[in-house]
C-alpha cells in the first residue's frame, strides 16, 4: 500500500533519514581546470545546449563553470528568494525532464555569474533572455517552469538598473502566473506531480511574485498624489491608520520560536531578516511625514526616498508629533541594528538596497534636527554603517551603486560631509567576492550586549498599537522549510 501524501509530507519534516544530504561541494573558481568538478556526485544542471551559453570553454569545462555558476546562485541568491526546487530536487527533475527545465537553469547560471567578477554576466543575460518567452515572441499560455525563470530574471535585470525592463517582464509574470490559476490554492496541487516538494515550489513562486511586486511598488514610489495635494485638507485615512496597526500587529503575533532571528543551527533565519527590515522600513516611511524628521529638497536625488508630503499634514499637536518621531526613531535604530547580523550581506535580498536608503535619509534628518553632542557622533557612525551596507551590496547589484552614489550625494548636503568621511566603492578588479564581502563594515550597537538584539529584543510592544489578527501568516510560514535550503 502506497503512503499518502500527508503521510510522505510528514515523514519529510519528521524524518531525519528521510531527508537529502546537505549540497556537495562545487568547484571553487571558475576558472578552476584541475581536480573535481564534483559533476560526478551532483550530476549535470547544465542545459542541453550549454557549449554556447556564454561560458569559457567547451565541453566538460564548459559544464563545469556552468556548474559552478549555479552553485554561486544557490550560495547568494537562493536563500534571500527561496522559490527555485532545492539543488538536489531541482537535479532529480532535470533528469527526468532536461528540455522543461532550461529556462530556469539558465536564469540560475546568469544570476550565479553577478556574483563572480571572474565570469562576464552579459553572455549568460543574453542566453536567459532568449530561452524567455517574453512578450512579444510569446505565444500561448506559459508554464509554471517558465513563470519562474521570468521571476528570477525580473530581479536581477531590475537590480542591474534595468528598472523599466525588470518592471515590464514582472508586469507579464503577474499576468502569466494569474491566467494560470497561480493564486488558486488547487494549482499546486494539480501541477506538484505528486511531489510536496515541487508542490511548496509553486506556492512560493506565487508569494515571491507577490512579495517580489511590493517590494518594487515601494522602491519606484510610482503612485497617484491626487490624494496628498497641498490643498487638500485631509490628514491620512483611516485606512492608513489600521495599516500603521497591522504593521505592529506583525511583532507581536510571531510565534516564539520566530522572534528569534538565529535558527537551530544558530544561522541567521534570512526570511525573518528581511521581514524584520520590510516592517521597519514601513514604519520610517509611515510616521516620518508625520514626526519632526524634516524633508529636505535634495532628497529628490535617490530614486528610493518616498516624496514630501504636503504641508498640511504636518499641523499636529506638538505630543502627536513627538509619537510619531520616537516611533520612526526606534524603527531607525533596530534597522540599524539588524544590519550588523548577516555575516554575509551580499547573500540577501537586493531589495534590502532601497529599504536602507529610505531609512538612512529619515536618518541624516534626525542627524541634522535632532541629535547633538555624544548622540550626534554615535549617529553619525551608524550613517556611516548604513552607507557602508550599500557599497558592500553595490558590488554586486548596479543598482545598488546608483543608489550608494545618490546617499552619498544626500550625506554631504545634509551633513556637510567631506569625501573621506564617505566609503568609497572598491575597485574589484582581480578580487573574488568572498574578498570583498570580508570588508563588509559592522554596524555601531546602541545595546551593549548585541547578542540581545537577536531574540529577546524583538519584542515591539513599545509600539503600542496592536490588533488581534496577522496578515502575514500564510506567507512567513510556509510548509516543507525543513527540507528547502
Amino acid at each position: 500500500m502506497q503512503p499518502s501524501l500527508f503521510e510522505l509530507r510528514h515523514q519529510a519534516i519528521l524524518d531525519p533519514s528521510f531527508r537529502r544530504p546537505v549540497r556537495p561541494a562545487i568547484v571553487t573558481s571558475a576558472g578552476n581546470g584541475g581536480g573535481s568538478s564534483g559533476l560526478e556526485v551532483l550530476g549535470d544542471l547544465s542545459p542541453p545546449d550549454s557549449t554556447s551559453s556564454g561560458s569559457a570553454g567547451t565541453g566538460r569545462g564548459a559544464s563545469a563553470i556552468d556548474e559552478h555558476l549555479v552553485g554561486l546562485y544557490y550560495d547568494y541568491f537562493h536563500a534571500a528568494h527561496p522559490c527555485v526546487l532545492p539543488r538536489w530536487a531541482l537535479q532529480q527533475h532535470c533528469a527526468r525532464s532536461p528540455t522543461q527545465f532550461t529556462p530556469i537553469i539558465l536564469v540560475l547560471q546568469y544570476i550565479g555569474s553577478l556574483f563572480d567578477i571572474a565570469v562576464d554576466s552579459q553572455p549568460h543575460r543574453e542566453t536567459a533572455r532568449r530561452a524567455l518567452p517574453l512578450s512579444p515572441s510569446r505565444t500561448g499560455v506559459l508554464s509554471p517552469h517558465e513563470i519562474q525563470a521570468m521571476l528570477l530574471y525580473s530581479i536581477a535585470v531590475y537590480w542591474s538598473d534595468e528598472i523599466e525592463e525588470g518592471i515590464g517582464i514582472l508586469g507579464e509574470v503577474i499576468h502569466a502566473a494569474a491566467e494560470l490559476g497561480m493564486h488558486l490554492e488547487p494549482f499546486s496541487r494539480e501541477n506538484g506531480q505528486e511531489d510536496p516538494v515541487l508542490e511548496e515550489s509553486w506556492r512560493r513562486t506565487w508569494w515571491q511574485i507577490y512579495v517580489t511586486e511590493g517590494n518594487i511598488a515601494g522602491s519606484t514610489h510610482e503612485y497617484d498624489m491626487r490624494e496628498f495635494l497641498p490643498d487638500d485638507d485631509q490628514g491620512f485615512s483611516s485606512f492608513a491608520h489600521l495599516l500603521d496597526i497591522s504593521l505592529s500587529a506583525w511583532y507581536s503575533l510571531l510565534p516564539e520560536p520566530k522572534k528569534c532571528l538565529l535558527d537551530g543551527n544558530q544561522e541567521l533565519d534570512v526570511q525573518l531578516f528581511k521581514a524584520n527590515m520590510l516592517i521597519n522600513a514601513y514604519i520610517v516611511d509611515l510616521h516620518r511625514r508625520l514626526s519632526d524628521l524634516a524633508y529636505c529638497e535634495v532628497e529628490s536625488v535617490s530614486r528610493c526616498a518616498p516624496p514630501a508630503p504636503p504641508s498640511n499634514l504636518r499641523l499636529l499637536k506638538p505630543g502627536d508629533t513627538r509619537l510619531h518621531t520616537s516611533k520612526a526613531l526606534l524603527a531607525i535604530r533596530r534597522m540599524g541594528d539588524l544590519l550588523a547580523l548577516p555575516p554575509n550581506l551580499p547573500s540577501q535580498t537586493p531589495f534590502l538596497i532601497c529599504m536602507i536608503a529610505n531609512t538612512m535619509v529619515a536618518h541624516l534628518s534626525a542627524c541634522r534636527y535632532l541629535f547633538k553632542g555624544s548622540a550626534l557622533q554615535l549617529e553619525r557612525e551608524r550613517i556611516r554603517s548604513s552607507m557602508g551596507a550599500l557599497r558592500v551590496l553595490g558590488e554586486y547589484w548596479p543598482l545598488g551603486r546608483r543608489t550608494y552614489r545618490e546617499m552619498g550625494i544626500i550625506a554631504r548636503e545634509v551633513l556637510g560631509l567631506s569625501e573621506k568621511d564617505i566609503p568609497q566603492v572598491q575597485d574589484t578588479a582581480g578580487k573574488s567576492r568572498g574578498a570583498i564581502a570580508s570588508t563588509q563594515p559592522q554596524a555601531v550597537l546602541s545595546d551593549p550586549n548585541p547578542d540581545s538584539s537577536l531574540c529577546t529584543d524583538l519584542n515591539y510592544s513599545d509600539l503600542d498599537i496592536f490588533p488581534q489578527d496577522s496578515l502575514t501568516s500564510d506567507v512567513m510560514y510556509p510548509t516543507m522549510g525543513d527540507l528547502w535550503l
